[in-house]
């Protein structure tokens, strides 16, 4: 058989579908269905791994010399177990909004994954799995090495969510020679063999050219919105989000009886709030979407009365409407969380001809306020050691309209203008929440380092916080944060 970095081409457009068909093969949301998860349900989800592989696990498909099959077969094991519970957890949290896991919901889990691998072929959904789990495993390897073997087995830095040992999966990364042994003092370590360190990064340019770790910090962003129960109290104390969602509808040429799409509407915020549903009248209408069901629950949750206002969980990137629908789309804060190309396209797909776009966003972390640049030193510093180009996700000044240029025939009469974004940052444990579970602003430097890596890294800079704090003082620590007002008709022409 093929060494599974020889079979990434043929894989891609597999895990491509899978990602679409949200069957996730890999740890995505783990931590969020651990915490709440009860025996009963993890017995569930280990009994239905073991029913996949003892079903769809032909040996033949992974042997090797001098490999124990025992070792493979738990690890596969392993691999269900993630996937059962990552799946199980997307339909749960993000799609139902429950708290917890119910039996119902990972036994369709487990039918999801039977179904892929039915459709697929079982080789492939396992290898795929096998992927992911073996990607995290190297890169805490990498990033630790030489590391304690114990560290490894338990789980405890790279993947604590995990209701297994890491033991066989530790005997088949050394069997497969892509690590070795490290013999210091008394304590037996573990570290990247050359061809461990060159699967590392074939598999992390999978991952990325794939989506899937795009998919896996999506989902956990939203999640993170989702259980921000205080969003509305930290935006409109510790920033100017009032006055920008103000200047947005004055600007937005907003019309009595339109139908408005409002993106990344949350918590309603901007529809109801700022009185976005006011500007389209009593026989208006507004469609706002947001991904996370968190947000949209509180939304639903306050009182307004006038137009038709329609709150359902979408993201800019797949708009579950006909074409030519709204008169207009507004939003705030949202687009720097998209697939940006995507959501544009999207966005004048459903448009009618001569809808305008209004939208503000922020721009990428400035480095030239000393609080800041001293504040998150770290994650600079550290960003330029792994010779990394960015540490956040979002746009750069010139971004957007350099993506419009290459969306020709779709949207004209653009209007690109620089905002400022206040941030009060004096309240250091609401930022630090803000910026690393719901923003997720870092992540593109974030998914570099393994899971006990993020924490420590964000305890640290916690602790820099108030150091900083003490040094600055509160008027010291209000971030200019660069932003843009975006604003273009829609046009329907063809080139």
């Amino acid at each position: 058989m093929k060494e599974i970095v020889e079979e990434l081409p043929r894989l891609a457009p597999i895990m491509k579908k899978l990602l679409q068909e949200h069957v996730l093969v890999g740890p995505t949301l783990t931590h969020v269905s651990v915490a709440t998860m009860t025996s009963h349900h993890q017995q569930l989800i280990h009994q239905e791994a073991r029913r996949l592989v003892r079903q769809y696990w032909p040996e033949h498909w992974f042997a090797r010399p001098a490999i124990q099959p025992y070792y493979q077969k738990v690890v596969a094991t392993n691999a269900m177990i993630d996937a059962i519970t990552s799946t199980a957890a997307f339909y749960a949290h993000l799609r139902l909004g429950q708290s917890g896991l119910e039996g119902s919901m990972i036994l369709v889990a487990s039918k999801l994954l039977e179904t892929s691998m039915k459709r697929y072929s079982p080789e492939t959904v396992f290898a795929l799995a096998f992927l992911v789990n073996a990607y995290d495993d190297y890169q805490a390897i990498q990033y630790y090495q030489p590391m304690l073997v114990t560290d490894f087995v338990s789980g405890q830095y790279h993947r604590p969510w995990a209701s297994y040992p890491l033991e066989e999966e530790c005997k088949l990364i050394l069997d497969y020679g892509v690590a070795e042994w490290v013999s210091s003092s008394d304590r037996l370590s573990i570290r990247l063999t050359k061809k461990g360190e060159d699967h590392l990064k074939e598999f992390q340019a999978f991952l990325q050219e794939t989506g899937f770790l795009e998919k896996r910090a999506a989902l956990n962003r939203f999640a993170g919105f989702g259980q921000m129960e205080d969003y509305d109290e930290i935006m409109n104390r510790l920033s100017n989000a009032k006055e920008l969602r103000a200047a947005l509808l004055e600007n937005a040429r907003l019309q009595p009886n339109m139908h408005v799409l409002e993106l990344g509407c949350g918590t309603g915020m901007l529809t109801l709030d700022a009185g976005l549903y006011k500007k389209v009248g009593l026989f208006g209408q507004i469609t706002a979407i947001d991904p996370s069901l968190g947000m949209l629950n509180r939304a639903m949750k306050k009182p307004y009365s006038g137009a038709s206002v329609k709150f359902l969980q979408a993201t800019a990137e797949e708009l579950p409407f006909e074409s030519n629908t709204f008169d207009a789309a507004v939003g705030f804060l949202f687009l720097h969380f998209t697939d940006i190309p995507q959501a544009l396209r999207e966005i004048h797909r459903v448009c009618k001809p001569g809808a305008w776009l209004t939208t503000i966003y922020g721009l990428q972390f400035p480095q030239t306020e000393p609080f800041l640049e001293e504040w998150l030193a770290p994650i600079f510093q550290q960003s330029r050691s792994m010779s990394k180009d960015s540490v956040d996700r979002m746009p750069k000044e010139d971004t957007i309209r350099n993506i419009l240029s290459t969306l020709e025939c779709t949207y004209e009469e653009v209007t690109l203008e620089p905002v400022e974004i206040l941030g009060k940052t004096y309240e250091i444990d609401q930022i630090i929440r803000f910026w690393f579970q719901a923003g997720n602003f870092f992540e593109p430097f974030m998914r570099n380092l393994p899971w006990k890596a993020q924490q420590d890294l964000i305890q640290q800079l916690t602790e820099r916080g108030y150091r900083i704090q003490e040094k600055y003082g509160e008027e010291g620590m209000i971030q200019h944060h660069p932003g843009q007002f975006l604003q273009a008709r829609v046009i329907k022409s063809t080139c």
